[in-house]
C-alpha cells in the first residue's frame, strides 16, 4: 500500500507542478506570436490619435517623435504605407508651415528665423496633391494579401478594372510613381483619408504589393433597394420596411442583405448600362440614404458608405 500511495502522491505533485508550467509555456508562445502584432497595432492607434488630437505643437511633436520612431523601427517593414504616412506627419510636426506675416505687423526683436525645411520633407497635401496618383491596393503579409480598399474583390489574380470606384479602409500615401520594394519619401505627394473614394485608371502588380493609378472620386452611388422574385418585391436591405409605398427617408442607415452592385446613376430600365457600374457593396455593409427614386419595377436609393455601429 505504501508504494502505491507514494506513487499517487508523486503523480499528484507532478501534475500540480506541471499544469502551471504548461500554462506558462502556452502563454509564452502566445505572447511571442502576438506581441509584435499587438505592439504595432497599439503604436498605430496611438499615432493616429495624436494626429487627430487638439494639443499643442510641442506635445504633438514629442509624442509623434517617440511613437513614430518606434513604429519605423519595429513595424515599418511589415506596413510600409503606414510608415510613410506617419513619417510625413512627423516631418510636418518638425517643420511646420509658416504662415506669411501681415504687411506691417510688428515682429519680436529676438525671434529666431525658422529652420529651413528640407526639400525631401515637404508635407504631403491632404488628398492627392495633384490630379492623379498611385496607391497600394493591397500588400502581402505573412503569405496573405491585406486589402486597403472596399468596392471590389481585389486579389493577385483579380485587379480592379478601369473606372471602378474604391473606398479606402485606412489612411494611405499617394505617390507620384508606383514604388518598388521600399518607398521613396520624396515621391510622396499626398495622403488619402480613411473613407475617401478613388476611381481606378489602371492597376498593376508590384513587388509584394498591388497598385492602382487613381483619381479622386465621389463616394455617392445608386443601389437597388428591392428585387422582384415570383412577382413580389423582396428588399435587399434591412433597416427600413421598404415597399412601393414606403421608401426610406434621407438619413436612414441600411444594412445590405446581399452583395449588390453600385451604379453612378439609377438604372431605370431592366437593361443595365454596364458603363455606369461603379463598384460592389459587400453583404453586411452599411449605407446612408441620400435620396430615393422609382424605376421600372425597381426601387433605387442614392447612398454613401456609413458606419454600422
Amino acid at each position: 500500500m505504501i508504494p502505491e500511495r507514494l506513487a499517487t502522491v508523486v503523480q499528484f505533485i507532478g501534475a500540480t507542478l506541471g499544469i502551471p508550467a504548461a500554462a506558462v509555456g502556452s502563454y509564452s508562445a502566445y505572447h511571442n506570436y502576438f506581441s509584435t502584432e499587438a505592439s504595432c497595432q497599439r503604436l498605430s492607434t496611438n499615432i493616429l490619435a495624436v494626429m487627430e488630437r487638439n494639443i499643442s505643437a510641442e506635445s504633438r511633436r514629442a509624442l509623434l517623435r517617440k511613437d513614430v520612431t518606434e513604429f519605423d523601427k519595429s513595424c515599418g517593414e511589415s506596413d510600409p504605407d503606414a510608415r510613410s504616412v506617419f513619417l510625413a506627419a512627423l516631418h510636418e510636426s518638425e517643420y511646420p508651415a509658416v504662415a506669411p506675416s501681415p504687411a506691417g505687423a510688428a515682429r519680436p526683436h529676438l525671434a529666431a528665423p525658422a529652420p529651413p525645411r528640407p526639400s525631401s520633407m515637404e508635407p504631403p497635401a491632404l488628398g492627392f496633391g495633384g490630379e492623379r496618383g498611385w496607391v497600394t491596393l493591397s500588400r502581402r503579409k505573412e503569405g496573405s494579401w491585406i486589402n486597403n480598399f472596399a468596392g471590389y474583390g481585389i486579389s493577385e489574380t483579380s485587379l480592379p478594372p478601369a473606372n471602378v470606384v474604391l473606398t479606402a479602409h485606412n489612411r494611405l500615401p499617394v505617390w507620384s510613381e508606383m514604388q518598388g520594394a521600399s518607398n521613396d519619401q520624396s515621391q510622396l505627394q499626398g495622403v488619402l483619408a480613411a473613407g475617401s473614394c478613388v476611381r481606378v485608371l489602371s492597376a498593376r502588380r508590384g513587388s509584394g504589393r498591388l497598385w492602382a493609378e487613381t483619381v479622386p472620386a465621389s463616394c455617392n452611388g445608386w443601389v437597388l433597394l428591392t428585387r422582384r422574385e415570383a412577382g413580389s418585391l423582396v428588399p435587399n436591405f434591412d433597416g427600413h420596411a421598404i415597399s412601393d409605398i414606403s421608401l426610406p427617408p434621407a438619413g436612414t442607415v441600411l444594412v445590405a442583405q446581399r452583395q449588390l452592385r453600385v451604379w453612378s446613376e439609377p438604372q431605370l430600365t431592366n437593361a443595365n448600362d454596364q458603363s455606369k457600374w461603379k463598384n460592389v457593396l459587400p453583404a453586411g455593409s452599411c449605407v446612408r440614404v441620400l435620396a430615393t427614386r422609382s424605376g421600372s419595377e425597381r426601387l433605387w436609393a442614392e447612398v454613401v458608405p456609413a458606419s454600422c455601429s
